[in-house]
């Protein structure tokens, strides 16, 4: 009965983790600079 609300929580949790990966990604970018 709460799948769905867990698999919303799973997907806020991968929103979080994607933007953090993205921010990791563009921090090394400008070191490469």
């Amino acid at each position: 009965m709460f799948s769905g609300r867990k698999d919303s929580a799973n997907r806020k949790q991968m929103q979080i983790y994607l933007q953090f990966a993205e921010m990791q990604l563009n921090f090394a970018k400008q070191n490469y600079k």
